[in-house]
């Protein structure tokens, strides 16, 4: 008999069929979840406990803190119940945090930080956001990550030249204005968005390369640095391609 497959952040059991799961499909009907955030906490867990477990099963963890950026609401609320946890967000609900401009008072602060789908809507240079990422953790630390990337040489930055911009609305359609650093005016269309495409979401500003990735983890002084395609069908977490996983790194 086949073993029931539970999600590991409800706990309901998912019966669609593993070998249809994609990244961003949700494929538990209890609470939405998908292969991506089952396998956050997954990771999280092994770190935790050395085991992966449900959220429910997971037992008080005070000593360590563990801060996200703007995890799924649902996931953060069983997190909270269980863990000294945070869940940040860059502009509201509080706390806040912008990881392109961090304070004295964020370093060395945290033992886990979870990082999902976020740096493909960080503000260029890329690079300053993952230096920050390596800060805000303890010594010893790690992060668990993701965001949508392909296999390709270099990663594509749709805006290069960010740097004084706003979102307006024009003719019905958002439209982006830039200013360069150097002044000069750039106006873009036809603009990518990640939920919800209103004034204000979540703008695409780059498709990131798996190899770039590597490199910025790298110069930010980060080892270990692993991408995890690990199967556990136990929680309904299985892979079929190369591409997006999620990835662990440690500040040494």
């Amino acid at each position: 008999m086949k073993p029931v497959t539970r999600c590991n952040n409800c706990n309901d059991v998912i019966t669609s069929n593993s070998d249809l799961w994609q990244r961003e499909e949700i494929s538990c009907d209890g609470c939405g979840s998908t292969v991506r955030r089952r396998s956050f906490v997954h990771l999280l867990s092994e770190y935790l406990y050395g085991e992966s477990r449900a959220i429910c099963d997971f037992t008080p963890k005070d000593n360590i803190r563990v801060m996200a950026m703007s995890d799924d609401p649902t996931m953060a609320d069983m997190l909270s119940d269980k863990l000294n946890y945070v869940n940040t967000h860059l502009h509201s609900p509080p706390p806040t945090l912008d990881i392109t401009n961090i304070g004295p008072d964020d370093k060395s602060q945290y033992d886990v930080v979870i990082s999902s789908e976020v740096f493909e809507h960080v503000p260029p240079p890329i690079q300053k956001a993952f230096d920050n990422l390596f800060q805000i953790l303890k010594p010893g630390g790690i992060v668990i990550f993701s965001v949508p990337f392909t296999l390709e040489d270099s990663t594509l930055e749709h805006y290069p030249n960010l740097y004084d911009f706003q979102i307006v609305e024009e003719d019905g359609q958002p439209v982006l204005h830039n200013t360069t650093v150097d002044g000069e005016k750039e106006k873009f269309t036809d603009l990518i968005f990640h939920g919800a495409p209103e004034i204000g979401g979540a703008l695409e500003l780059r498709v990131m390369a798996k190899k770039h990735i590597i490199e910025c983890m790298q110069k930010a002084g980060f080892v270990d640095i692993k991408f995890r395609n690990e199967t556990c069908e136990q929680f309904g977490i299985k892979w079929h391609h190369e591409f997006s996983i999620p990835m662990t790194c440690r500040r040494p």
